[in-house]
């Protein structure tokens, strides 16, 4: 177990840590523990969970949220009950799905519906992830909504919880609720469907939405139904299979991969269009029967108003011990593909090359991730802890003064698990260039074609080590280089990349194919 767990103590876990509890040995699970999941009405495998607590006798057990509601487990009765609905109706509701998810995408590819006449987008956001913090999804989603805004589009948003400064009224909250088939592998996600549907209908605004705009998530295909009820065009913004991930990053496959897979095809074929933010997912696409006339390339973007130079901020300098250092930084959220490993190992190889710059350099790695404890252990190991600053999660609003501390800026990716490319379109890579600092990049996919080496950046072969350290050695030594990179990279930021062109292109896109 990650934390000390007294026989009196009201400790609070996480679903792993408890997790980790109910499949030891000896299943003793101490009093007062209290289990912290994000919302109380969306703990999966509830009632079989809650009859584990019964049976080995949790005492003062409380399930709570952060939101700060608290239950104690079902009666046995009751928890057995609901566990044996779900098992029984479990083969009706695969078939039950997989069918309605055929004809979803029957009945809207012969449907044509014109774009509404008023700037109005209803954007949904469907993924049961709560309430998050940082990464490059959240960074998207307030991208789109804003660079919508920005437009003067009226933008209804109805999503599973509150996104940053995009709070009630600006946003509908449509918290999901596991109810029946809560126990069921992949269930909660794929009947939250349903419950979006009924909650957006009742809602459905006085002027009609032009068009539908959903992130794609697992198992979600509330837009397919809107569309088929409304008949407004629905744009799908796809950024990977949340199957492959699973299969290829995960612990395990989809449980019901077969069937998920069918809902994500019959999603994808239905869209009027499908927005991806790299010609890798273009070509997937394609191979998977999705037309190429209806697919847009659309990198990620940036809100250059915010990410912009400027001088960094003195307390930041002072808590970091940044005075007088060339300062090299990393931001992410620390997935295996980021490459933060390999870039502790460059760090590594131009100390040895230059010995001198032990005194001279910082490293601030900002953010959180699977990968973090690894790369924690990697400095340590390799005595490099004076050299390297974990500087932890930072508020969306906090990254430029953050971005503005650094000389130097790396985007160390390399190919994803599972496949010979890199499919993804880095966030990060965006917002270093509006900030006009001078980056170090991996050569791979989309990066090596939105940057020009030595002209916006300085490319380096992925995983390579030697390269990388002696790119970071050239910029250290080259402060004339530094400025000219990214002055160059902030102009392109801003010619190209912000949101509002990003969403531009979204809306061009769509009334051509409506013929407008």
């Amino acid at each position: 177990m990650s934390k000390e767990i007294s026989e009196t103590s009201n400790t609070r876990l996480t679903p792993s840590e408890l997790a980790e509890i109910l499949h030891s040995q000896r299943w003793h699970i101490p009093p007062g523990i209290q289990a912290e999941y994000p919302r109380l009405s969306a703990i999966a495998r509830r009632d079989f969970l809650d009859i584990l607590l019964r049976v080995f006798r949790a005492k003062d057990f409380l399930w709570v949220d952060v939101l700060g509601e608290k239950d104690s487990p079902q009666s046995l009765i009751k928890a057995s009950l609901n566990l044996c609905r779900d098992l029984l109706i479990w083969p009706w509701l695969v078939v039950k799905t997989y069918f309605s998810a055929i004809g979803l995408h029957l009945t809207n590819r012969h449907m044509r519906p014109r774009l509404g006449p008023d700037q109005h987008c209803l954007y949904l956001r469907t993924d049961h992830v709560f309430d998050p913090v940082f990464g490059g999804a959240l960074s998207h989603t307030l991208g789109v909504i804003n660079g919508m805004a920005d437009q003067e589009w009226d933008v209804s948003v109805f999503s599973t919880s509150v996104l940053n400064d995009l709070s009630p009224p600006r946003i509908k909250l449509v918290t999901p609720v596991y109810g029946t088939g809560r126990n069921l592998p992949n269930f909660p996600e794929i009947l939250y469907s349903n419950q979006l549907f009924e909650a957006v209908s009742k809602a459905w605004p006085t002027k009609a939405p032009s068009f539908i705009y959903q992130r794609y998530s697992l198992g979600n295909y509330t837009a397919l139904m809107l569309r088929r009820a409304f008949a407004i065009p629905f744009v799908c913004e796809y950024n990977g299979s949340n199957i492959w991930v699973n299969r290829h990053w995960g612990t395990r496959p989809c449980f019901h991969e077969r069937l998920l897979l069918r809902i994500e095809l019959s999603i994808l074929k239905s869209a009027d269009l499908v927005t991806v933010v790299s010609d890798v997912l273009k070509d997937e696409l394609t191979e998977r029967g999705v037309e190429e006339s209806r697919i847009l390339v659309n990198p990620n973007g940036v809100n250059t108003d915010v990410f912009k130079p400027a001088e960094a901020q003195d307390e930041l300098i002072e808590k970091y011990q940044l005075a007088g250092k060339t300062t090299i930084g990393f931001i992410g959220s620390f997935g295996i593909w980021h490459g933060a490993k390999t870039l502790v190992k460059a760090i590594q190889a131009l100390l040895l090359k230059q010995p001198e710059y032990r005194s001279r350099i910082k490293v601030l790695l900002i953010g959180d991730g699977n990968m973090l404890p690894v790369v924690r252990e990697e400095v340590a190991e390799l005595g490099l802890e004076d050299v390297f600053v974990f500087v932890g999660i930072v508020p969306p609003d906090q990254v430029i003064n953050f971005l503005n501390c650094c000389d130097i800026v790396t985007s160390p990716h390399t190919p994803h698990r599972g496949t010979g490319r890199f499919f993804g379109s880095p966030t990060k890579v965006f917002e270093y260039m509006a900030a006009g600092k001078a980056i170090v990049a991996s050569d791979i996919e989309q990066i090596g074609q939105i940057l020009e080496d030595k002209r916006t950046a300085l490319l380096v072969p992925p995983g390579d080590i030697e390269k990388l350290a002696d790119a970071i050695d050239l910029l250290i030594s080259e402060p004339d280089l530094r400025y000219s990179l990214g002055e160059k990279a902030r102009i392109d930021a801003v010619e190209n990349y912000s949101w509002k062109i990003h969403t531009q292109k979204i809306i061009h896109r769509l009334q051509e194919l409506n013929g407008g």
